[in-house]
């Protein structure tokens, strides 16, 4: 007769976690958080405007109006109440000025669209006939946010162009 050999003795049960906690602690030690905003410009010479639009982590925006106002907005519903849109606008108002051919330009809110963890904020300027050069400042964040990153995305005149913003370089010029 032939000895039984019970089946969990052939194949030991394998305990996940001592294989999975080097992989958890390894890739916690990797992660960091990400700040960033994404800001695009685009000419349109036929109607004579700039369209601007910002992406902003709806998160830290809501940080930022709270810390504005003393009062706690939730954004990201489908489309916000108008006082927490003025607010919105207002914020963007002070953190950035935009100059075409070295005259201010006068951002002219539109609306906001709200898309899972971002905010999109989106404003039109109008009465530009020419875009020879363009100046940006961008502290979108930066005051509160050390790391925050403000990226541009230019499209004047068929020509696409990328800026890196952030606290230490806030703003700059390029000419087209």
């Amino acid at each position: 007769m032939t000895a039984r050999i019970p089946s969990q003795r052939l194949f030991p049960r394998i305990q996940p976690l001592p294989l999975l906690l080097p992989l958890l602690l390894t890739t916690g030690l990797l992660a960091h958080e990400f700040y960033v905003s994404i800001c695009k410009i685009k000419f349109d010479p036929e109607t004579h405007s700039l369209a601007v639009s910002f992406r902003i982590f709806t998160n830290d925006l809501e940080d930022a109006l709270a810390a504005r106002s003393g009062e706690r907005r939730q954004l990201g519903e489908e489309k916000d109440d108008p006082a927490t849109a003025q607010q919105i606008a207002d914020y963007i108002g002070e953190k950035v000025a935009i100059k075409v051919n070295d005259r201010p330009v006068a951002l002219v809110f539109v609306q906001t669209r709200n898309d899972f963890d971002a905010v999109e904020c989106i404003f039109r300027a109008d009465s530009i006939d020419t875009v020879q050069k363009l100046f940006i400042h961008n502290e979108i964040l930066t005051d509160r946010i050390d790391a925050q990153t403000n990226i541009v995305r230019l499209n004047i005149n068929g020509a696409k162009k990328y800026l890196n913003l952030n606290k230490q370089l806030a703003d700059e010029t390029v000419a087209f």
